[in-house]
């Protein structure tokens, strides 16, 4: 807000007329954020946005980025942890940024190699580890387009969602670990596998064996991402190239892709990271998902604010299994669900009283409604702190509602709509809350906004406008 005053000569009394200025001058909000957010790119920032209604709306047309770089980016320390991956079996992992950058690197050298092109789809059945996210930052950077299920998904689930992408490469875990149940994660991998005839090749992101009969060939992630460090610069898209294929929920039959591109996708996530959750560089955010959850791929962007982050593969034995990860790996922004907090509650476990939670400044929920006895839990059995209460959605890879770092919490109330201005967004039929109209601001892209429903719901071919 005080960058937006210091720009425009204006005084904003209070977030309010900050928010009604974002809302009504959305041209010259997203100019600004995007010079404040100091992002790499190249290219004309004019036109901010080209057409003036929901429907036809395309944002920053003669701009260009990478996903990949920008999440990235070291800044001056690439010594710094960029992911840590705490498994079931008590196993730990860490790259830095600069480790992470070069796995990443390699992979995608790697498919390249495997002749996946620009705007080629990559599906990925994976655990929530740091393989998978390699697997989606390579594709991000050769502009390749990455789609997630969990293993723990039923193959004929998978197929459902990924059959109608054609995608030329598999990825996924087909190792079995002490924590998983029912049909075993391989076998269901390589039904899904036989159901894709599109695929060209499967990279197996561990050592699990190989069963006979897979006449597709397979590579391992650990042989692609070795070797010497491979240097390579980074092409740069259209800001509304294609980035991520989401899905709708399949209750009213077949599930629906939707696609998210790079540029929206990012930048309403770097919104929400550091105006709404005050994420920042040095944090470190654990958000309880899945890379079948669209919170896996809002938690994987806030690389981009210099966050590491954390992911957790493995089963919750008790109450204490995630607060201990919090406790141990000094976790400063902590997202769940509600479900898990009544899990807690109703165990008589109280974290704040049995662990070190010094470094824990803020907590989020979402995925159901955060009750207002919830609150109160919290206070008396975590800490005093923010807890926000966020909604949002996987058809717009991001919040409808979240926190505001300068206004209180209440219990039993989402802290704050998200910030109203025009979105960058996907929605294609605009929405009136009385007074003000909110056009989503974007979580895909606006290369979604300009492709009509029935046109996104077909994800193969090319899919930028």
């Amino acid at each position: 807000m005080r960058y937006s005053e210091a720009e425009t000569g204006r005084h904003f009394g209070d977030y309010a007329a900050f928010e009604d200025f974002a809302k009504e001058e959305f041209c010259t909000f997203w100019r600004l954020f995007l010079s404040w957010s100091k992002l790499t790119y190249e290219g004309d920032i004019e036109p901010v946005c080209a057409g003036d209604s929901c429907e036809n709306a395309t944002f920053f047309p003669n701009l260009r980025l990478n996903y990949a770089e920008l999440l990235l980016a070291a800044n001056g320390d690439a010594n710094r942890p960029a992911i840590t991956a705490c498994h079931g079996d008590g196993r730990r992992e860490q790259l830095t940024r600069l480790e992470l950058n070069d796995k990443v690197l390699r992979l995608a050298v790697a498919l390249r190699d495997l002749c996946v092109r620009k705007g080629d789809r990559v599906a990925v059945i994976a655990r929530n580890n740091i393989e998978a996210v390699v697997a989606a930052l390579a594709t991000a950077a050769i502009g390749a387009v990455y789609s997630s299920c969990a293993p723990d998904m039923g193959a004929f689930a998978v197929l459902s969602r990924f059959k109608p992408l054609q995608p030329v490469v598999l990825i996924g875990n087909i190792r079995e670990e002490s924590w998983d149940a029912g049909i075993p994660v391989a076998s269901r991998f390589f039904e899904v596998a036989a159901g894709l005839p599109s695929i060209s090749t499967i990279i197996a992101l561990d050592d699990g064996p190989i069963p006979d009969g897979i006449t597709v060939p397979v590579k391992r992630y650990v042989d692609l991402t070795s070797g010497d460090v491979v240097p390579s610069e980074w092409e740069r898209f259209p800001f509304n190239h294609p980035l991520f294929i989401m899905f709708s929920s399949g209750t009213t039959g077949v599930p629906k892709c939707i696609i998210h591109g790079a540029g929206g996708t990012l930048l309403e996530h770097l919104k929400e990271h550091r105006l709404h959750c005050d994420l920042r560089a040095g944090d470190k955010l654990f958000f309880q998902t899945s890379c079948a959850w669209m919170m896996w791929n809002w938690q994987l962007s806030a690389l981009a604010s210099g966050t590491e982050i954390l992911v957790y593969d493995g089963p919750i034995r008790s109450a204490e299994t995630i607060w201990r990860i919090v406790s141990e790996e000094r976790v400063t922004v902590f997202g769940t669900n509600p479900a898990y907090l009544q899990f807690c509650e109703a165990a008589n476990y109280a974290p704040g009283k049995v662990l070190d939670l010094r470094e824990l400044r803020s907590m989020l929920s979402t995925g159901s409604i955060l009750f207002d006895r919830q609150y109160d839990w919290v206070d008396a059995n975590v800490k005093s702190l923010p807890l926000q209460s966020i909604s949002g959605g996987t058809d717009m890879i991001g919040c409808f509602v979240l926190g505001n770092p300068n206004l209180p919490v209440y219990r039993g109330h989402c802290r704050h709509r998200r910030s109203r201005q025009h979105g960058l967004g996907n929605w294609f039929v605009p929405i009136h809350f009385h007074p003000v109209r909110l056009a989503f601001m974007a979580t895909a892209t606006a290369a979604a906004s300009t492709i009509p429903i029935s046109a996104r719901i077909r994800a193969c071919g090319p899919m930028a406008t």
